[in-house]
């Protein structure tokens, strides 16, 4: 296995067996993580650590935005779809 992948258990047709992970769907689960985070700071505490860290309405901060947004979709259909 070299360091672009990594292996996850993944259920085919009732078994189990373990699927490569490529750099991208890693990504995808970082910038899920760190979304959910940032929600969770703004729903418990009204602080939203992006807007904190990269100023508000930056264009980093919307890059982020959108970033976590597609990565959530993509993560979506990551579950979905059929191996």
């Amino acid at each position: 296995m070299d360091e672009a992948t990594s292996e996850r258990l993944i259920k085919n047709k009732g078994e189990w067996k373990m699927a490569k992970m490529k750099w991208w769907e890693h990504l995808a689960i970082w910038l899920v993580l760190i979304g959910g985070v940032n929600w969770g700071l703004v729903g418990a505490f009204g602080f939203n650590l992006v807007d904190w860290i990269f100023g508000v309405k930056s264009v980093v901060s919307t890059i982020i935005y959108i970033a976590v947004g597609v990565s959530a979709l993509f993560s979506v259909y990551g579950i979905y779809k059929k191996k």
